[in-house]
């Protein structure tokens, strides 16, 4: 059994990357860190971190364990349950905004 469930969960990436940034931005404020004070203790750029927390960035998993050790964090505690942790609303919302792609009736490519 994987640790995480993210194949099949029908979540999209976009989706996980906006959760993950959300619990991300917390953490740094409890802490009372700028996004320049995070960068600094994780040995990364300020503008990486600005767009993790945005949840543009499809960060790498070593990167994601800087900004963790840096927070005194888990990773688990960013990752949290994957696709689990999203509210039903959350997820409704991604899949109801991601274009649909069909494939077109037999024989018209042909």
């Amino acid at each position: 059994m994987s640790l995480f469930n993210f194949t099949g969960s029908g979540v999209p990436l976009d989706a996980l990357l906006l959760d993950i940034a959300e619990k991300l931005k917390d953490a740094r404020a409890k802490m009372g860190w700028s996004q320049k004070t995070l960068a600094d203790a994780a040995g990364i750029d300020r503008a990486y971190v600005g767009s993790v927390e945005r949840g543009k960035q499809n960060f790498t998993f070593g990167g994601l364990k800087k900004i963790t050790d840096a927070l005194t964090k888990s990773i688990f505690d960013l990752i949290g349950q994957g696709a689990k942790s999203l509210s039903t609303s959350k997820q409704q919302q991604f899949q109801t905004s991601r274009p649909r792609f069909c494939l077109p009736p037999p024989g018209l490519l042909t």
